[in-house]
Order: structure tokens, then sequence, then C-alpha cells
């Protein structure tokens, strides 16, 4: 190799980037060899948005994952009660984390209320609180891993950071902006909704990356979310729809989530409306009203099966005529 330049050094040492790059590259971080994606779905959508009473209708299955792939279906309901009138459900790789997180905004809403409990917070407003708390998980495993190996927090890193050589500098800025994508093992999906004056849904990551949902009027969160979504969208959806067809829609798209390894079979379906006086009430799906939405996919399914074999057999006729009238063409035909 000797009299080559630096930068065929690189490409032979097995990349198009520089010597001088391919040795930061040793000394960076590792890269996490797997990380867990999250399972389960969970499934939200608004039902009668512009009437006095709008209303959100809810589903989640109960398959829950926490470190060490460890996977199990939850005697408890994945559905958690920010406040009375704003709910989240999370998809995760690791419960036990999303729960903390969940529990640490929680404490600093009733801080935040404590002297007013008259005050009202509106759902954008608990979703940057969970937003920050989770960015706040994020920035501290991030000085833990990246900054302490070097003596360093991220106060001391801005004040130091004169002092720092340059190349110094260029390996931990890489490490702090790959970190997420390289090291962080902690993935979560947050479906955070409620109804303040108006029904609203959230996405949220574990970053802390949120997205009003309510344009489209729903959201799906999860791994069955590959098989649920088709199934949601393959009728027009409009969040002014009535509540029953929400309703029917939201657990059939449940149900073929089940489909994807992760999604259980157990279902939790729950509708929060708006009554009167402006209070949040609830309403669970018992297990006839799961039979009864069990027996209309199953007449769905049936009545589908018939018109595809309906459509068949008229297929079939017209080809049988094709054929005949073919043949009839072909003995009039002269022969020469």
């Amino acid at each position: 190799m000797t009299g080559l330049r630096d930068f065929w050094k690189g490409m032979i040492n097995g990349g198009t980037f520089l010597e001088r790059e391919r040795k930061h590259k040793k000394r960076s971080i590792s890269k996490k060899p797997y990380c867990e994606k999250p399972m389960t779905v969970c499934i939200a959508a608004i039902a009668e948005a512009n009437t006095d009473h709008p209303k959100i209708v809810i589903a989640a299955d109960r398959e829950v994952s926490i470190p060490s792939w460890i996977s199990y279906t939850s005697g408890v309901g994945k559905i958690r009660a920010l406040t009375q009138y704003c709910w989240v459900m999370t998809s995760t790789n690791n419960a036990l984390l999303s729960e903390d997180l969940i529990t640490k905004t929680i404490d600093h809403i009733n801080e935040l209320l404590k002297d007013s409990p008259e005050t009202k917070l509106t759902i954008k407003q608990i979703v940057e609180l969970l937003a920050e708390n989770c960015k706040d998980w994020l920035n501290n495993i991030r000085e833990r891993c990246v900054l302490s190996p070097h003596g360093l927090t991220y106060d001391s890193y801005m004040v130091r950071s004169r002092e720092l050589s340059r190349e110094h500098i260029e390996i931990l800025t890489n490490d702090l902006k790959n970190f997420e994508m390289d090291v962080y093992d902690f993935s979560a999906e947050f479906l955070v909704f409620g109804i303040d004056v108006k029904p609203h849904i959230f996405t949220l990551t574990q970053s802390g990356l949120f997205a009003s949902a309510d344009f489209e009027g729903f959201a799906i969160a999860g791994a069955g979310k590959a098989t649920a979504f088709p199934e949601f969208t393959k009728y027009p959806f409009n969040p002014s729809n009535h509540w029953l067809y929400v309703l029917h829609r939201v657990y059939t798209s449940k149900k073929v989530a089940e489909r994807v390894g992760g999604v259980g079979p157990d279902t939790d379906l729950i509708v929060m409306h708006l009554g009167d006086e402006s209070k949040i009430m609830y309403w669970p799906a018992d297990d006839d009203t799961k039979k009864l939405l069990d027996k209309g996919m199953k007449d769905v399914r049936d009545n589908e099966n018939k018109i595809y074999d309906d459509l068949l057999k008229n297929f079939n006729k017209i080809l049988i005529s094709s054929e005949t009238t073919k043949e009839e063409i072909k003995k009039e035909e002269p022969t020469t």
C-alpha cells in the first residue's frame, strides 16, 4: 500500500471514507447488535366529531414486552389514565420504562395542578409533558454512555468544548448524533387521546417527537399496524362517522392485527365520550358486545364470499358463451 494516497487507502480498507475516518469509527461506541421492536397493537379513532357529544373509540391487546426479549399476556390493560379526560396507550419493547415515563408525567401533572385543581390542561399540553420526560430520559442515557466515559456532563461539555482537541470534539459530536440510532435500545409508540373541548389524538415516539392525528381522525401503533392499517382504511373514514360504525371498524382492525406475531387475542375495547355538562364518560365493551361484533365480522366475510362466488359463476358463463361463439364462427368459415 506504500505510496497510495489516503483516499485510496480508505477505499481499499473497505469503505468510501478516509483513513482518519476509519480510525474514528474504531474509537466510536459499539453499535447495538439487536433491538426488539414494539409488538402489540393500539388503535384510537374519533367518532361524531362535530356533534355536542364527540367520542373516541379505542382498542388494544394485552401483550406486554419487558427487557431481555420477554413477553407475556398481562392481566392488566395497557390503557392508562393521565387525567380523567386524557388517556394513553403504549406499544413498546420495554413496558417497565414506558410505565415509569407515564408515572412521571402523571406526577408532573398533579404537581402543576396542586395549587389550582380547577385548572384543566389541554391534551396537547399533556402530550408536551410526556414528550419532555421522553427527551430527558434519552439525554440522561446519552450523557451516561457518551460523555461520562470522557469525564464530562452536558454542562461541562459545553464549558470545556474550547479546551478539547478538534478530533475529540468530532468523536463526541458524531457519537451524540448517532447514539439513538446505533445504541439506544428503547423503542416505544405512545397514543395520547382525550376530549377537552374537542376530541384529540396524538402520536408520540420514545425520543419525544409527537404529531396530531386529528385531521385523519385515527391512529394505530405497534407491530399490528402492518395489517390493522389496511383493514381500517379499506373504506373511506371520517371522524364524523357514527360511533357504532367506528366501533365495528376499530374492533375489526384489531382482530385482523392478531395475524401479526406479538399481538395478543385479548381485546380491551372502550368508548370515551363527552356527556352532559361536559363530563367525560366511559363505556367498556363487554363480552356480549364483542360476540356480536365477531358475528358481524363473520357475516361480512360470508357475504363477501357469496359475492365472489356469484361473480365467478357469472364470469364462467361469459367465458362459456364466448367459447361457444368462437366455435360457431369457426364452423361457418369457408374451407379452401
